[in-house]
């Protein structure tokens, strides 16, 4: 009778190295697509803070108010008008960045056709900032839908509270570059043309006291809504071990 003859590592060997086998890990699809939520969250939480925060008028007001801007400038405009066309242009409620002064004889436009240009440059950046954060929100919805169809509540319970440290350190970076001078041109230079004169009145309202007010905001605004997704993760997953287990360990039986 003729001896069958195998291949090495074919299963019916009877002579195959198992231990090989044995200690081999698998990867777990379920914890790498699970990670793609520390990107998609805080892209979420500060696209849509921002993208919000600068199309209402209300932010606006608070800096023009807080700054004493109009009292100081050099035209003749309510403060009002001031704060009702930087949230209706920002809003695309109108194309037109344009106002006259508030004076009967020979009004001056107290714009300029380079400060329409920056402000509509500085439009679309927020639109795709509140478009980014618009698609982090869809897939990170897709992969909450997923995590519950597999039943992993620990695994959701880690990778939010594992998130909350990856919005800190997005919120970050965010604030530099709005904040400080030279990263701000480095990072948005490529979109808003920077090059307007100090002494120009678009300058003088939206000074870099407004970038400061608008990052403390968007801050405050990403953190309530993860605060929002943590509640609604405990309230799907459960309160416990939400930064215990380890992404790579084994399964709970």
């Amino acid at each position: 009778m003729q001896r069958k003859t195998y291949r090495p590592n074919s299963k019916r060997n009877p002579w195959r190295n198992t231990w090989k086998d044995k200690t081999k890990k698998k990867v777990n699809v379920h914890r790498l697509i699970s990670l793609l939520l520390l990107i998609t969250i805080p892209v979420f939480c500060i696209g849509v803070a921002s993208g919000v925060l600068t199309r209402s008028a209300d932010v606006y007001q608070y800096n023009l108010k807080s700054t004493q801007a109009v009292s100081n400038g050099t035209y003749f405009v309510s403060e009002d008008a001031l704060i009702e066309l930087f949230g209706d242009f920002m809003s695309g409620k109108t194309d037109t960045f344009a106002l006259k002064e508030e004076v009967e004889y020979e009004p001056e436009n107290v714009f300029t056709a380079k400060d329409e240009e920056v402000m509509t440059q500085y439009r679309q950046v927020c639109r795709r900032a509140l478009a980014a954060g618009i698609g982090g929100a869809v897939l990170s919805l897709i992969i909450y839908i997923l995590l519950i169809r597999w039943k992993e509540k620990d695994l959701m319970r880690w990778i939010m509270g594992m998130s909350g440290v990856s919005l800190f350190l997005f919120g970050g970076l965010h604030v530099l570059t709005l904040v400080y001078g030279p990263v701000r041109r480095v990072v948005y230079g490529r979109w808003i043309d920077f090059a307007l004169p100090e002494k120009d009145y678009l300058v003088q309202l939206v000074d870099n006291s407004f970038a400061v007010q608008l990052a403390v905001m968007t801050c405050v605004a990403a953190v309530i809504f993860y605060l929002i997704l943590l509640y609604i993760t405990f309230r799907l997953a459960g309160k416990r071990n939400v930064f215990k287990r380890s992404v790579w360990a084994e399964p709970q039986k």
